[in-house]
This record gives structure tokens, sequence and C-alpha cells, in this order.
């Protein structure tokens, strides 16, 4: 029985906010799996840069171990990793400058006081060279990864269970994640059990350090998965017991919806974020895609085995009664039989982006990867299939960069007219000061003024009175001279009588001498 990954081409899908293109590049083989096993179920596909990729497959009769495949040349060609490290695939981040994922080793936790540690793997892909053969290989740093625990309950935590994929918002430079945190009962409050909270992490440091952020209003099951909806907005699917849930956020998880049950899907779906577009894959019994582009109604459907038949010749074509029994409904049944018409596919879709296009800025490369099985008594070849592509999203980042200069345009006339607001408001209080300084110049001058007539009409004859009968009285006509009005409100106020006595005596000897 052959297993292989297998490249098809010649796929144009082109939308309103949406493009596709894939060009035929051949097939690959990873290797042959020992026994009449399964070679299915593609997931986890995530990029490296430089064509570089890797994906978790489905392999063995029972369909539950996990085999790594890995391509260095964008998907031409596929190898089998050989290695004994688990790689963790979508729970990775990248460090982009160096072309490596870094992986948290879960299975070594060492829980403190307010935060759980942990080691990591950097994983990285080499293309070889003449003399060596491409590899995929892991090595540990000294690096740790933390999760501070602190916000959420101050104990010290037993153990963490992150979510099955991490999602890396670079236009914000901010990494989400969903995570399952158990504490131990707290003595001081007479607790029995451990206590679950079901959270989600956040960082700012590149991966390295995580953060409590929000309480999720809904359990992380078996499987899950967290996605962007928008600008600020986050989608949780989770699956337990065969039933998949959703819940929503609009503020970045800050506050949550109510839990859905999720009908039409089977499996949960695989996600692709690119600049402007969200395209999900899989989560039905037909391999399929759902484009979503920025503007309201601007979706785009794509069902990959139909194109798969359009493609290939017929010996390598799903059946017609595959494709009518899981277009409207579910293949849930598909590892219980041998039922051809439910089992030519798991449904999974593993989808995965090699970066720009270095010739194109406004194209993102893509993978999508899917299988065909032919039940499970047949002797035909079980593949993985691959579709190479881009996202054509040349319309939409012209929209964006005039978007962009409008608003930097906007902010720039802002900025002017606070600029002018400013200017404004300083003349005014110029103006004002100066109008303040000219006002307490004209004071000072009438309260010398003032000074010299109440000199001249009062103080001097009060004081030839007191030479004459030595008593000192100055008497002032406040009716006659109505400024006194005023005068006498002034802070300064009028000469003090037993300073002018005294200066009236100082006059008086000065005459006798």
């Amino acid at each position: 029985m052959k297993r292989a990954v297998v490249c098809l081409g010649l796929l144009l899908f082109a939308g309103q906010s949406s493009g596709f293109s894939v060009k035929l590049t051949g097939t690959a083989k990873i290797g042959e799996s020992k026994g009449k096993g399964k070679y299915w179920k593609p997931g986890g596909g995530v990029g490296f840069g430089q064509g570089h990729m890797a994906m978790t497959v489905k392999t063995s009769s029972k369909g539950n171990e996990n085999k790594v495949v890995f391509t260095v040349n964008g998907g031409d060609n596929f190898q089998e990793y050989q290695g004994d490290e688990a790689f963790c695939g979508l729970k990775s981040f990248v460090i982009e400058d160096k072309n490596t994922r870094v992986c948290p080793d879960e299975s070594q936790q060492a829980p403190d006081d307010d935060s759980i540690k942990m080691p990591v793997v950097e994983w990285s892909i080499s293309a070889g060279g003449i003399m060596s053969s491409s590899s995929m290989e892991a090595k540990r740093p000294e690096a740790k990864l933390t999760v501070w625990t602190q916000a959420i309950k101050r104990e010290t935590p037993r153990k963490v269970r992150f979510g099955d994929n991490l999602l890396d918002m670079k236009d914000k430079k901010l990494m989400f994640r969903l995570a399952e945190i158990t504490f131990p009962p707290a003595e001081d409050e007479d607790e029995e059990d451990d206590s679950v909270h079901n959270v989600i992490l956040k960082s700012q440091d590149g991966g390295y350090s995580w953060f409590y952020l929000g309480t999720l209003p809904i359990e992380l099951g078996k499987e899950n998965t967290l996605e962007r909806q928008g600008e600020n907005g986050f989608i949780v699917y989770t699956k337990a017991n065969n039933t998949i849930f959703s819940v929503a956020s609009k503020t970045l998880g800050r506050k949550w919806g109510n839990a859905t049950e999720v009908s039409h899907f089977q499996n949960l779906p695989s996600y692709l974020n690119t600049r402007f577009t969200s395209i999900m894959a899989g989560g039905r019994g037909t391999p399929s895609l759902a484009a979503i582009g920025g503007k309201k109604g601007s979706e785009k459907f794509f069902n990959l085995a139909r194109h798969h038949n359009d493609m290939l010749e017929d010996a390598h074509d799903y059946p017609e009664g595959f494709l009518k029994a899981t277009e409207k409904e579910s293949n849930a049944e598909c590892e219980k039989g041998a039922d051809e018409e439910k089992c030519a596919s798991s449904g999974h879709v593993s989808i995965s982006s090699f970066g720009e296009d270095p010739d194109n800025k406004n194209l993102t490369k893509i993978m999508m990867c899917y299988d065909k099985v032919a039940g499970w008594d047949s002797e035909d070849q079980d593949a993985i299939y691959c579709m190479k592509g881009h996202v054509n999203e040349t319309t939409e980042l012209v929209a964006h960069e005039a978007k962009m200069k409008k608003r930097e345009e906007k902010k720039k006339q802002e900025q002017e007219a606070r600029e002018r607001a400013q200017k404004y408001a300083e003349e005014q209080r110029q103006r004002k000061k100066q109008e303040k300084r000219e006002k307490d110049r004209k004071v000072r001058m009438q309260r010398q003024e003032w000074a010299k007539i109440d000199n001249e009409v009062y103080i001097v004859p009060a004081k030839v009175d007191y030479l004459e009968d030595g008593d000192f009285v100055v008497v002032r006509d406040l009716g006659k001279h109505a400024m006194y009005a005023d005068f006498m409100e002034e802070t300064v106020g009028l000469p003090n009588k037993e300073d002018l006595t005294k200066e009236a005596e100082s006059e008086a000897a000065e005459e006798e001498k």
C-alpha cells in the first residue's frame, strides 16, 4: 500500500477580497509505513520561512500514531522527521530572523509560588547541500518559558495544559493562547479538590512570558483552537465528547459571549490569517476552504475534493457518492467502517503559510494539505495531497494604503488644528498677561497721582495745623473727591496717622533749627 504527499495545481480561486492560484508541482512520497496502516489526517502545518514547512500526519491501522513530515522546497518534496523529540506544531512560535520555531516542553513543568516554568525546544529545518541531505533538527537552549499565575489565584499552581495552537497578532506585537491551569486545594478555604481554571494568556515578549488576560466561559476540551475575528475579536472552538462548542469575544478576550453548540462541523477546522484574509479549512467530511475577506459579504468557498477530481485521472477521484454524502453531512462514522462513500477522506485539512512572496509583497504563499483514503479493506493508494498557492491581496493592500494615507492626513489635520488652537491659546494668554501688566501700571500711576493730590490737599494743611495747635488731624472730604471711594478699597490704603505724626514732628524740628 503506497502512501505519499502529492502536490497538485492549476487552481484558480479569485474573489472580491481574496485570490488563490496554484500551479502543478508534481508528486512526492514521505516514506512507506510498515504494515497495513493508514497515512492520513494532516494537521498542525506551520511555516518556517524560505519555503520550509512541517506538519503532522496520522499513521498505523489504529490511526493514532503521529508522524512529522517536512519540506525544504515549498512542498515539491516531503521527508519524514527521524528524531525522538515531539514537535508541537501549532503550539510553537516563530523566531523569524532565525527561521526557527520554539515549542514549550509541557512534560517538564516546574511550579513556583506564582508561576510555572518549563524548558523549550528550538526547531529548525535545513535544506542541506551537495554532501548533506535536508534535515529537521531540534535543540534545547537554556531559555525557559514562564506562565505567571498570581493574577488567577494566589496559590502555588500545580500544572498547565496549553491549548492546541498559538495566535500571533503581528500587527499588535502580541501573542495569545488558551490554557487550563490547575491549582491544588487551598487549605485556608477548606477546599478538597483541585481547582481548574480555563483562561486565555497573553505574551508581549515574543512568546517566552505569558500572563493572565481573561477567563473563558467554557471548558477547554481535548481538542480546541483559538482564532482571530476582525481587528479585536477572538473565536474559540472546543471539542469534547464529539460535541463542538464555540464562544466569541470582541474585546481581545476581556469579555466573552455565551457558548453555543456548533453542529455544522465534524472536526475542528484549521485557520490561517494573512494581513487581510482569514481562511478556514476542513471541519467537514469533504475537504474544503472558506476565505473571509475584510468586507462584509466577501466570503468565498472552495471544494478541494471536487477540484481534486478535475485535476487528476479518474483512478484518483473521490467517489461521487462521497462528495454528495459529505457536502451537507459529516462523516463522523468514517473511522468505524469501510464505507467508501463516507471514508474517502477524513475531512482534515492542514493549511500553512511560507510567508510573503519575495518577488511580490502582495502575495502570501500558502499550502493546503488533505487526504484521500480508499477504505479500510482497500489496497488502493492512500495519500495526502497538497495544493500550493498564494493569497493575492493587491486590492486590499491598495485600499489599506489609501485608508492609511487618509488616516495620516486626518491625523496631520488634527495635529495642525491642535497646534493652531495651542497657538491661539498662547496668544490669548500673552494678550491677557500684557493687558494685566498695563492695567497694573495704570493703577500704580493712578495711586501715585492720588497720593500726590491727597498730600497737597489734606496732608500738608494738617501738618500746618499741627504746628499751630499741636493736634494732628487729617480731614478728607470723600464726597468732594469721588476717587477716594476706589482709593480706600485698594490694598495699599492711605498713610497711617502715626507715621504722618512722626513725619510732621520731624518737619517741625527742622523748621525750629
